[in-house]
């Protein structure tokens, strides 16, 4: 079996589609603390401050250049737009009480319905990925993602123990490949990392 690892990491504080100075601190500062790599990808949601994210991300830890390539597939964006339209219900009303400390991902599966579309997606797009970063490879892929709140951890194992990501906190999921069989890729673990605040 072969690892595929993604890393996760949810934009800092915002102002509109771009990182405060704060939020650019806040990233840095994780970045700093939980990443590593070496990646092999770099991908973000499509949104310019998820963009903004990885870029610090990488220039954070000293990591050589990689190309950076959009995967819709970690965007809440087109899921919940979708999903609203049949449950009404916009993430705004929401957000005050899922990102308080101490909320978890199974409050916004109870509680907001597009939040079930996005764990199919997001879940969805982590298998395909893995599938394809693996090839015929036998060692550790490494991705690193640029996304948002609550749709990087809607795929978490436990939705009822996982802590809704704060701003620039990580999820980190790891996959196990067959680069032999024509098995679907398993996921095994799923941890958040907290930026240091």
């Amino acid at each position: 079996m072969t690892k595929v690892v993604f890393d996760i990491i949810r934009h800092g504080e915002k102002n509109s589609d771009c990182l405060t100075p704060r939020g650019v601190e806040q990233v840095k500062a994780s970045a700093l603390k939980n990443l590593s790599g070496p990646y092999t990808q770099a991908l973000f949601s499509g949104l310019n401050r998820a963009r903004q994210t990885v870029e610090i991300c990488l220039a954070s830890i000293g990591h050589p250049e990689i190309p950076l390539r959009v995967e819709v597939g970690f965007s809440y964006v087109t899921a919940s737009q979708e999903a609203e339209k049949w449950v009404g219900q916009p993430i705004a009303d929401l957000k005050e009480e899922g990102y308080r400390d101490g909320q978890n991902v199974e409050f916004w599966l109870k509680n907001w319905a597009p939040a079930l579309v996005i764990r199919g997606q997001i879940l969805a797009t982590m298998r395909l990925r893995a599938q394809m970063a693996i090839g015929t490879a036998k060692s550790e892929r490494r991705i690193l993602v640029g996304s948002h709140g609550p749709t990087a951890e809607a795929g978490c194992l436990d939705p009822a123990n996982t802590a809704a990501l704060r701003e620039a906190d990580i999820i980190r999921y790891t996959w196990e490949v067959d680069p032999e069989e024509a098995t679907p890729p398993l996921l095994v673990s799923s941890i958040v990392l907290r930026a240091p605040y």
